[in-house]
């Protein structure tokens, strides 16, 4: 797969970007053109001058008939949703399922957004409801624990000065990581991704997940310190 850059990329790593998204049996798909074609890296912060009055506008646009606005939309949060259905999932390829399930899912109840939260608050709220509901199914089947189940591909890219030495540590921690992040309990797991890989403000994250600041923190800092002893024995190494 190569990048906006003309670089490859390995596919189902978290900088790859999805295909074929939208079209599904049975889904309603937007018309608009080229959706889901620029996913860049699953890190949006970078990317989170955004104002909530323009998503409004577009989509006060698609309502009013003018349904390709919705591709501006998809096009501006499918970083943010592939990045937390990422780190929620643990697989490349059932995060762009859970993308592509949210983004459909956000088209054809866009009707029922009230407007008394921003748009992303609602499309996150959505994309974590997508995630529970795939690991629910995971638990049914009996699937392996998710810590188990984690993808061996970084989340970070790793920096261009970094030596060979330093960027196999790196990856290494990263996975360690990612393991650890994915054994703690959902509730917190979603917290910690919010705040740390997503750049979201506590009170963004009280906003998506509908619950009082004061219990986001508690989350966090639960979730934090359940890291901190399943990564103790990093310690000596890094």
């Amino acid at each position: 797969v190569s990048n906006d850059h003309g670089h490859h990329e390995p596919e189902g790593s978290p900088h790859s970007r999805p295909s074929g998204l939208f079209p599904v049996a049975g889904a309603t798909r937007p018309p608009a053109a080229g959706l889901f074609q620029t996913f860049g890296d699953a890190n949006p912060s970078l990317h989170r001058v955004i104002q909530p009055e323009a998503d409004n506008l577009l989509i006060q646009r698609v309502l009013g008939g003018e349904t390709d606005a919705f591709g501006t939309l998809v096009h501006r949060w499918e970083r943010h949703i592939f990045g937390l259905t990422l780190r929620m999932l643990g697989h490349a390829e059932d995060a762009r399922d859970a993308t592509q399930e949210t983004f459909i899912s956000a088209y054809t109840n866009l009707k029922h957004f009230r407007g008394d939260a921003k748009f992303s608050s609602w499309l996150y709220r959505i994309a974590l409801n997508v995630c529970h509901s795939r690991l629910r199914r995971r638990s049914r089947r009996g699937d392996l624990s998710l810590d188990e189940q984690f993808e061996d591909v970084g989340f970070e890219p790793a920096s261009p000065e970094a030596s060979i030495e330093e960027q196999l540590l790196g990856d290494q921690v990263c996975v360690h990581v990612r393991k650890a992040l994915g054994a703690i309990p959902a509730e917190m797991r979603q917290v910690i991704i919010m705040k740390e890989y997503q750049d979201l403000k506590f009170h963004e994250i009280a906003e998506i997940l509908e619950i009082p600041l004061s219990t986001v923190k508690t989350r966090m800092y639960t979730g934090l310190k359940e890291l901190r002893k399943r990564l103790e024995f990093l310690r000596p190494g890094v």
